[in-house]
């Protein structure tokens, strides 16, 4: 179907404080089959490898920023009601790039709440008429055991049930609005969520790790992702699929825990290393 302006990628919750939607203005398409003259060499490009895609209008960042021309609305959550968001802050940048390395940009925009979502509870956010979007509005349903949450990190690969601890973090760059301060979660619960039994099991509480600064010490003194980090550790030794939820936050991607977990990392590695 054509567009005409930028598309609604998704909605996701942050935290029971923040929402975030994701727009996209464009994208490149590949020729990726095999046809063409440029075929299996390399880095070479012919004529019709890639396409860029522009959806149309794009966002209006600016305007799409103005807080007071959002409304959120729930129609369970009587405290809630009907309200604007305290402020709207964005991250933005390029999808990927053509062979003119020229690209369209995906956006952020993350809606901070003037009350806290509730548990259960369904609200929907009534995009601007004038910032550029193919959507009038989305709704999403805060759930901490099915609403994946970009602020919790985990080891998408999996984890070994010989690992006594398993790493996980808690944070989120909010773009122009700097780091979430999470501070207010110290203690809060951690469980994990076994994805096909349904059961679950306390495995910790929220506590402050490391602050931006540390990054001094990592990574040539480069701060890779602009925030603090809070700790949300856990241990866990039986095989299964699971979550890693956060009390007020949501949950993590699934992932595996299984002693062959790094098996496909390594057997990709050692392929790539022999090709």
């Amino acid at each position: 179907t054509p567009m005409s302006a930028t598309k609604l990628i998704g909605i996701k919750v942050i935290d029971k404080d923040y929402l975030m939607l994701h727009f996209r203005d464009g994208e490149v398409h590949y020729r990726d089959k095999g046809p063409g003259q440029s075929a299996y060499l390399g880095h070479s490009f012919a004529e019709g490898d890639d396409t860029l895609v522009v959806f149309g209008e794009k966002l209006k960042a600016e305007a799409a920023q103005k807080a007071g021309l959002w409304t959120i609305t729930s129609a369970d959550d009587k405290a809630f009601g009907k309200a604007q968001p305290l402020a709207v802050w964005r991250k933005s940048k390029p999808m990927n790039f053509d062979n003119t390395l020229t690209a369209e940009l995906d956006h952020w925009l993350y809606l901070q709440l003037p009350k806290s979502m509730k548990q259960g509870c369904t609200y929907r956010v009534a995009i601007p008429a004038g910032i550029g979007t193919d959507t009038k509005e989305t709704s999403i349903r805060f759930d901490i055991w099915n609403c994946m949450s970009e602020a919790v990190h985990v080891n998408i690969i999996g984890y070994s049930p010989l690992e006594a601890k398993h790493a996980a973090d808690l944070y989120q760059w909010l773009g122009d609005g700097g780091q979430r301060d999470y501070k207010s979660l110290e203690g809060k619960g951690v469980w994990l969520y076994n994805v096909n039994t349904k059961k679950k099991q306390k495995v910790g509480t929220v506590k402050f790790w490391q602050p931006a600064s540390a990054s001094a010490n990592e990574a040539g003194g480069k701060s890779l992702i602009g925030t603090d980090v809070w700790n949300i550790d856990f241990s866990a030794n039986k095989p299964g699929c699971y979550r890693l939820i956060v009390e007020d936050v949501g949950c993590s991607m699934d992932f595996e825990i299984g002693s062959d977990v790094y098996y496909e990392p390594f057997r990709y590695s050692v392929r790539g290393y022999y090709y």
